[in-house]
């Protein structure tokens, strides 16, 4: 599986043949390629000489199924590497996407999670998006104290359940992982 991460040809790197050269010479010898070979498999025009060696093409090409982070990263993914697929409709071109989530409780500082715990229970991890959590904050020191982060922003204004609750529950919702824990990933 090949994740690209990079939707815009800036932030592909490249290499020239020489480069390819100095450094995989031994690798295509083992392989039983030549430096032309092996080229192609890192060039979108395999048969063009003078295009250098691209890294994502070479992923691409050698990867069993490539994704994007994101739905719409897919979408412009799929357009940016058409070229390796002339004859497919855009729509249909072999790159999915696995939406990147944010574990919480890796996410958050431990003070955080502690007051979390204390003033809104177990249930905002497990229902992070039900407003009916979030109204324990209320009670919070931190709620009226006034208490601020480093950026000088309210801890209050910058929490769910506060000036942010609504944009919150809109823009995030609970998928189970692999491993039962919660993740909260952005809806598209």
């Amino acid at each position: 599986m090949f994740t690209t991460h990079t939707p815009v040809p800036a932030g592909i790197d490249v290499f020239p043949p020489d480069l390819v050269e100095r450094y995989f010479a031994p690798c295509c010898a083992q392989l039983g390629l030549s430096r032309d070979q092996f080229m192609a498999f890192g060039r979108q025009n395999p048969a063009d000489p003078n295009e250098p060696l691209s890294m994502a093409v070479l992923a691409i090409r050698l990867s069993g199924a490539t994704n994007g982070v994101s739905a719409l990263h897919a979408r412009v993914s799929q357009r940016m590497w058409s070229g390796l697929w002339p004859d497919v409709p855009v729509d249909d071109i072999p790159i999915t996407s696995i939406t990147n989530g944010v574990h919480v409780r890796g996410w958050l500082s431990q003070d955080m999670a502690g007051l979390f715990d204390a003033y809104l229970g177990p249930r905002w991890v497990s229902h992070p998006a039900d407003q009916s959590v979030w109204s324990g904050w209320s009670r919070s020191p931190t709620r009226n104290s006034g208490a601020r982060m480093s950026g000088g922003a309210s801890v209050w204004r910058a929490l769910p359940g506060g000036d942010c609750a609504r944009s919150w529950s809109s823009v995030a919702h609970r998928r189970r992982s692999g491993t039962g824990e919660e993740v909260l990933t952005p809806r598209p």
